[in-house]
């Protein structure tokens, strides 16, 4: 109590003086670090930022991947890929013995891979450098795929897939995306009981294959090391690595056939309605994304966005509304939502569409605007909190 009445007590010195006038804070400028550029001889291409301050070497490799390596009938099979090319163990290295020796080292790798890209991070101490080495290349180039890692994997996914309906957000994410790609499209295929079991572990080694190429990787190196014999050890542990002449066919992303119709309508014993509206957006190389974001922003993002303000705060209509857009290779989605009780449902739709009408019909106004600016350019410094962040981005 002492502590709180201190505080207060502090807070009021307008009773006792005149506060003094604080100028305003100079505009911060900020420019990230610019990380080395290098090509390989097999053509990798790697960004390489020294900083001695701490004793760690941080590495990351980026390679494409295409859907067109995920058949329909095997949907999950990049994301359980993924997980096991690291969890996996490698051909000389079984699961537990990889597993130990990494953690005798203070070396950490992982995996992961989704329909755009598939990546192999590093992270150890510089003393460690090519022990660390080694073992990251160990697992790009032999991964085992032990068959208890894939059943463990898909053991979880399948538990995913038994709870996808206990909740209505997830059920509404799924049932927008079907009504709007149509259920064919890329981008709504679900991972089911039976594509999981279509996948064995002769399809995660042939995906290996395709994933797992020079052309296009990129590689970023930060950290507690030197250029010149850095990048002689990527050479030497790449020696073998050749190019594959990878066609670059463009993945076929058009609209598949999706349901006519305007309104659709998941019926569920819940006390609560999840709404979901919108629309197919654009793709995430479009020049308008910038523009997209801004608006985005102001129209439902934050505690200061306009849903936000009218249908929460005003209505009380819901504690979970706003708006939303994603980008992807192909076109994207733009919306708007959020989750109301039952018997409000309808005036909730009403209100969030008066929202959605008035953004297209009136231009924002100027505070609107800067403040939503001004957020958005204040949070690009936190894409750089590290130095594997900045080599990263």
């Amino acid at each position: 109590m002492r502590s709180a009445w201190l505080l207060i007590f502090l807070f009021s010195a307008p009773l006792f003086g005149a506060v003094p006038k604080i100028p305003p804070a100079p505009p911060h400028e900020f420019t990230p670090p610019e990380p080395e550029r290098a090509v390989l001889s097999n053509g990798v291409v790697v960004y390489l930022l020294e900083d001695h301050e701490l004793p760690r070497v941080e590495m990351s490799l980026r390679l494409k991947v295409s859907p067109a390596f995920q058949p329909k009938d095997q949907a999950g099979l990049v994301g359980i890929f993924g997980q096991v090319w690291r969890s996996g163990g490698t051909r000389k290295r079984p699961t537990n013995v990889l597993n130990e020796e990494l953690e005798n080292a203070a070396i950490s790798v992982e995996t992961s891979a989704n329909l755009e890209s598939a990546g192999i991070s590093l992270s150890a101490l510089s003393k460690n450098t090519d022990k660390s080495f080694e073992i990251f290349f160990d697992i790009l180039f032999h991964p085992r795929f032990e068959k208890k890692q894939v059943a463990l994997a898909k053991a979880l996914v399948l538990e995913g897939i038994r709870r996808q309906n206990e909740t209505p957000g997830n059920i509404a994410r799924r049932a927008f995306r079907d009504v709007v790609y149509g259920k064919n499209h890329v981008y709504a295929l679900d991972t089911t009981k039976s594509t999981l079991r279509n996948i064995a572990r002769g399809d995660l080694e042939n995906l290996h294959k395709k994933i797992v190429v020079p052309d296009g990787a990129v590689l970023s190196v930060s950290g507690d090391f030197e250029k010149d014999e850095i990048i002689s050890k990527l050479e030497n542990f790449m020696a073998g690595w050749k190019p594959v002449g990878r066609p670059s066919d463009k993945f076929d992303y058009a609209l598949k056939n999706p349901p006519s119709g305007d309104v659709f309508v998941v019926q569920k014993a819940f006390s609560q309605s999840r709404v979901v509206m919108g629309r197919v957006g654009i793709e995430r190389k479009n020049p308008d994304h910038y523009a997209l974001e801004v608006a985005n922003y102001i129209l439902g993002e934050g505690g200061t966005s306009r849903l936000f303000a009218e249908i929460r705060s005003r209505l009380g209509l819901a504690y979970v509304v706003g708006s939303f857009y994603t980008e992807a290779e192909g076109s994207g989605l733009v919306g708007a939502g959020g989750q109301t009780k039952a018997e409000s449902t309808v005036q909730f739709v009403q209100a969030c569409q008066k929202e959605l009408s008035k953004m297209t019909q009136e231009d924002p106004s100027v505070e609107e605007l800067s403040g939503a600016k001004e957020t958005l350019l204040n949070s690009f410094i936190f894409r750089f909190n590290s130095l594997g962040q900045i080599v990263s981005e």
